[in-house]
């Protein structure tokens, strides 16, 4: 089910996903699962764009980050540059998700 959030109506969200892994995978399928359309960049390919540039950026709405493109990657600084909304993959879930969540957290966490 989709929230009433505008932030997350389907028919109006374009996302970039960057990386190809399990967390880039599973909002890949969170994302279809609500019916909004997106894009994985993975520069290891993976059948998935391999590319990002400045040209790119205009084309989403939401970009989402997996866990192992840092803070300093180029694609990265150049969704953040444009003013979207940017999420952690974690982040953006937990933004459809409607239940109670519970945190954890730690020095490695």
């Amino acid at each position: 089910m989709t929230p009433d959030l505008p932030l997350y109506h389907p028919a109006s969200r374009r996302v970039a996903i960057f990386g190809a892994g399990k967390s880039g995978r599973a909002a890949a399928q969170l994302c279809a699962s609500v019916g909004m359309n997106y894009q994985i960049y993975d520069e290891a390919g993976q059948g998935h764009a391999t590319e990002f540039g400045a040209a790119d950026v205009h084309k989403y709405d939401i970009f989402l980050f997996s866990p192992g493109f840092s803070a300093e990657h180029p694609w990265v600084q150049l969704a953040k540059a444009s003013d979207p909304l940017c999420f952690c993959a974690l982040g953006f879930a937990m933004g459809l998700w409607r239940g109670k969540v519970l945190g954890v957290n730690g020095p490695n966490g």
